[in-house]
């Protein structure tokens, strides 16, 4: 058992000292130093050292974890909160007009969030979907808030493109979360589009 230790031993040094040598070079040398060997064992031994090496190489990788999308779809999802919001304060004979731009606007923004969190190792889907649901229960609370204790706000706010509207808040709990669910695969779905068209490319391996 320690001759053949000792014999592959010889191998890799050889084969180390000599990368160019080729497994044939390497038993005729061998077979010099009064060592019997075949290039197939050669190559064989070689072989084995290399998977080795390469389980070692594997095992000894950090897996990564994808990073949070908590910031970057929190931050979205206040920034839809805030456009929408503003449109509540336009004109109210072109109110549907800036609430559709509005629409638009933040469809994109769900694209630009996933692409963003995706260039940042975070989960481009997530990121969407977290950015939904923030501006959602954000929007909500607002409207809850304003109906029971700012009157004044709760006035101005024109959500009658959604169903959180005005009329919603004391009965319509069960619209709302049909809303909040539909946003949330609409957040999820676009910011995973913007992540496959504009996010991260992984690179691919050549050699395992």
């Amino acid at each position: 058992m320690s001759k053949r230790v000792d014999v592959e031993t010889r191998v890799r040094e050889l084969a180390s000292k000599h990368p160019g040598w080729t497994p044939s070079q390497i038993a005729i040398y061998l077979q010099g130093e009064n060592i019997k060997i075949t290039s197939d064992e050669v190559r064989r031994i070689l072989r084995g050292s290399r998977a080795g090496s390469s389980a070692r190489t594997r095992s000894a990788t950090p897996t990564t974890r994808p990073a949070s999308s908590l910031p970057i779809g929190t931050i979205f999802g206040l920034i839809f909160f805030i456009i929408q919001t503003a449109v509540s304060y336009v004109d109210p004979n072109n109110y549907y007009l800036y609430a559709e731009i509005a629409l638009a606007v933040i469809a994109v923004g769900l694209i630009v969030c996933g692409a963003l969190a995706s260039r940042i190792g975070a989960l481009a889907a997530n990121a969407g979907a977290l950015a939904s649901l923030v501006f959602g229960i954000v929007s909500f609370l607002l409207l809850v808030v304003s109906y029971n204790f700012f009157p004044s706000i709760y006035s101005k706010l024109r959500y009658d493109i959604y169903p959180t509207a005005r009329d919603f808040i004391p009965n319509g709990l069960v619209l709302y979360v049909a809303f909040l669910i539909v946003s949330i695969v609409a957040g999820f779905v676009l910011g995973w589009t913007g992540g496959k068209l504009f996010g991260r490319r992984k690179r691919r391996v050549a050699f395992q």
